[in-house]
């Protein structure tokens, strides 16, 4: 009930669609509390099947019948039926038709998938049938990407807009990519048969050939690896066929779409590209022989990310640091492109090093050299005088030195060093100037001046050095909740007072990616017991709603603050395998819904 309870935005008539599928949840439970476990299993598809049936109803009433009625004016006008039963005239009076075709074709494809997922939970399905239940799992698992794929590119679509759509398209590739083509072992013929007991001794062969999902020849991996990589370079030329010419821009902008792929396809070669080894083989019981591991195959990989690395670093400098902030940088043409230029090779080179390991005295030496020259370049670029030049570059030197070391003098040093950094360059660049930020996360209108944004940005960054020493040696678990729940809350903030204002001076990109930072930070502190599950559900809520800054709708974060927090919680208590009692359980479950229909206005707005 969890995926069919997202396509209820399809239905045009919500109230129909949601009684029914309640009466059939209903209906189901009852039968298998009676033990009918064949009934339950009939009155699921039954469910599905009447759940489909008043979404295309709801489209037929509300826009076929309009095709109907052109086709009458057509007859008084005369014409023939011809005419009339004409496709091009019909779309070209209706133009939403196909669309509307198009969403109902593949809302029924994701149905279907979602009956699927749904008969694998049947245990009376998995001791009926067991080797249906290996084709059902691995169609479930081949078809569902191909089917998602649509409703994401709409999603997508709908939310940035059809200009940047194929660079937000490249993260959900990678999505794609890590959910299907890295090889995943069956849930439901190794975990739940070990959990339930429900594989007979007559099984046993079924169940130790398919217990993994990757087929011999990954013909599926190959076309949803080719497709998934693809899909935002084709959409991007798609877009500007008409006025492509041969520009630098251009040129960056489809180099840069080709390399992220490769880059996230690199990053763990054995995981994502181990269908490659599969092709280079004749024989699957001999060895691959496309060995990642191999020096010479380590040494492409690593001139090949350098390269691809280089390329996303122009695009940044080109797309990002001189399309929206070459107001902060204080040096004329060409010296800004130059000391730009160098400054991002060299931080491509740091990270590179970094990510490389292994490091020997020499090399951690060359890192912290480099991290210091490069913190001097850019301070000089964003209009440091040279006697304050030597500060920032002893905050990167201890900054670089404490990664390598953990000496807390060298840190406490670079957060002194770095806070008074950013606080002369914060009063210098801005405190002069009158601006108001209007907001639209409260009910009412609601404008922060300047001066008070200068003082959220000031203590932003002083917590954000100060929660280093909490996350490595703090054990308590309430101190580390609130703080980094208020760091989160303060990111959220100034993020939605920046991307409200219609110059559009902040990225969407920076939002996705502190959202996504955020969920990671999350998950590694409450895997490590930094904090708890309670703060760990809020943390994940607070940077999920950052991303309703994109609905343009007012009081859109907090909704979306109240409607995620139950959700969370209820996951993580999922994937935890926490125990807690029925009472609990249903009130999250009552809180969601009720959060759910208070914000419904909202959110669908």
């Amino acid at each position: 009930q969890h995926c069919i309870g997202l396509l209820l935005f399809f239905s045009q008539t919500h109230i129909s669609s949601l009684l029914i599928l309640i009466f059939g949840l209903i209906s189901i439970y009852i039968f298998d509390f009676l033990h009918r476990h064949q009934y339950s299993f009939l009155a699921f598809w039954s469910t599905i099947g009447l759940f489909w049936s008043s979404i295309y109803v709801s489209h037929v009433q509300n826009t076929f019948l309009a095709q109907w009625s052109d086709m009458a004016t057509f007859s008084m006008e005369g014409k023939g039926m011809k005419e009339a039963l004409s496709s091009a005239a019909l779309v070209h009076a209706h133009p939403e038709t196909f669309l509307t075709s198009l969403n109902l074709t593949v809302a029924t494809l994701f149905i279907f998938c979602c009956g699927l997922y749904g008969s694998l939970q049947f245990i009376w399905f998995k001791q009926w049938v067991p080797k249906l239940l290996v084709f059902t799992e691995r169609y479930l698992f081949e078809a569902f990407p191909l089917v998602a794929m649509p409703l994401i590119l709409e999603t997508v679509v709908s939310v940035v807009g059809m200009r940047n759509a194929p660079f937000y398209l490249v993260l959900i590739s990678c999505m794609m990519i890590h959910w299907f083509i890295s090889p995943q072992k069956s849930s439901y013929l190794v975990l739940r048969a070990k959990e339930y007991r429900i594989l007979s001794q007559k099984h046993k062969e079924d169940h130790e050939v398919h217990e993994d999902l990757r087929l011999q020849d990954a013909r599926h991996v190959q076309v949803l690896a080719i497709v998934s990589a693809s899909s935002p370079v084709v959409m991007y030329l798609l877009l500007y066929f008409r006025m492509l010419e041969y520009s630098f821009l251009h040129v960056l902008n489809i180099q840069t779409l080709i390399v992220l792929p490769i880059i996230f396809f690199l990053s763990q070669p054995s995981k994502y590209l181990w269908w490659m080894s599969t092709l280079s083989k004749p024989d699957p019981h001999s060895p691959p022989r496309l060995d990642w591991n191999n020096r010479d195959m380590q040494r492409f990989r690593v001139i090949l990310l350098c390269v691809c690395s280089v390329i996303v670093a122009l695009f940044l400098e080109y797309r990002v640091i001189f399309l929206r902030y070459p107001h902060l940088i204080a040096l004329r043409p060409p010296f800004n492109y130059i000391a730009v230029t160098v400054g991002m090779l060299t931080g491509v080179s740091i990270l590179g090093l970094i990510l490389n390991g292994n490091l020997s005295k020499q090399g951690k030496l060359g890192v912290i050299l480099l991290c210091t020259a490069v913190t001097g370049i850019a301070s000089f670029v964003l209009g440091f005088n040279l006697l304050f030049i030597p500060i920032p570059t002893m905050a990167a030197y201890c900054g670089t030195s404490f990664y390598f070391t953990r000496s807390w003098k060298q840190y406490y040093v670079f957060a002194t060093a770095a806070s008074t950094t950013v606080l002369v360059w914060l009063f210098k660049s801005f405190w002069f100037l009158y601006y108001e930020f209007d907001t639209n996360f409260l009910p009412v209108s609601w404008s922060v001046n300047l001066t008070h944004v200068i003082y959220l940005i000031s203590a932003f960054f002083v917590l954000c050095v100060s929660l280093v020493p909490l996350a490595i040696h703090s054990t308590n678990l309430v101190l580390n909740g609130v703080a980094f729940s208020g760091h989160a809350l303060l990111l959220a903030l100034i993020e939605q007072l920046f991307f409200d204002q219609e110059e559009g001076f902040y990225s969407p990109s920076l939002v996705f990616l502190t959202s996504i930072l955020g969920l990671i930070l999350g998950n590694h502190l409450f895997q490590n017991e930094r904090i708890d599950r309670n703060w760990t559900s809020v943390i994940m809520s607070i940077y999920l709603s950052k991303l309703a800054v994109f609905l343009n709708v007012r009081m859109a974060f907090i909704a979306t603050l109240l409607t995620s927090f139950t959700f969370t919680r209820i996951y993580l208590a999922y994937i935890s395998k926490e125990r807690i009692s029925k009472r609990i359980a249903w009130t999250y479950i009552a809180l969601s819904g009720f959060f759910l229909v208070l914000t419904r206005g909202i959110l669908t707005a």
